[in-house]
C-alpha cells in the first residue's frame, strides 16, 4: 500500500474535491491510501490557513515515516512564502519520500531538490480535478503513485 499525504502550502481545497479524489483512488487505485490534511481546507484570505498552519502541516507530512508520497493539493503564490521555513525542518523521513505537484508548488519542489530531499515530480494536482480533463489528470498522478509509467 502507498500511503499519499496531501497538504496545501499555497491555497486551499473543497472537501467536495478532495472527496471526489479520495473516491476515485479507492475504485481505481485500491493500492493508494490518500490521507488529505485538515490544513488543507483552511482559510485565511485566499491561502490554505497561515503561514504557520502551512509548514506546520507540510513538515507533519513530511516527516511521517508512515508516508511514502506527499501530494500538493493545489498551487498558488503561498508556497514560496514558506518554502524555506518548511524545508529546514524536514528530517531524514522526508529523503525517501515523493513529492508532487507544479505551479508555485515549484518552488518546494526546486529547494527539496537543492537539499537532496525527496524524489521530486512534476505532476497534476489533487484540486486538478476541476479543470477540463482534470479527471485524466488526476488518474495519471494516481496511476504514478500506484506504480504505473504510462503516463511519464
Amino acid at each position: 500500500m502507498t500511503r499519499v499525504a496531501v497538504c496545501a502550502p499555497s491555497t486551499p481545497i473543497t472537501r467536495e474535491d478532495a472527496d471526489r479524489v479520495v473516491a476515485l483512488a479507492a475504485a481505481e487505485f485500491p493500492g493508494v491510501e490518500l490521507l488529505v490534511h485538515d490544513q488543507c481546507f483552511a482559510i485565511e484570505g485566499h491561502f490554505a490557513g497561515s503561514d504557520a498552519q502551512r509548514i506546520a502541516a507540510l513538515v507533519e507530512c513530511a516527516n511521517d515515516p508512515g508516508i511514502d508520497a506527499v501530494w500538493f493539493a493545489r498551487g498558488g503564490y503561498g508556497a514560496c512564502r514558506v518554502a524555506q521555513a518548511a524545508i529546514a525542518r524536514l528530517d531524514h523521513a522526508a529523503r525517501d519520500k515523493r513529492f508532487l505537484g507544479y505551479s508555485d508548488a515549484g518552488y518546494l519542489l526546486g529547494g527539496l531538490y537543492r537539499e537532496r530531499l525527496g524524489r521530486q515530480v512534476h505532476a497534476p494536482m489533487l484540486a486538478d480535478i476541476r479543470r477540463e480533463g482534470g479527471v485524466g489528470a488526476v488518474r495519471r498522478t494516481l496511476g504514478y503513485l500506484a506504480g504505473e509509467r504510462a503516463g511519464l
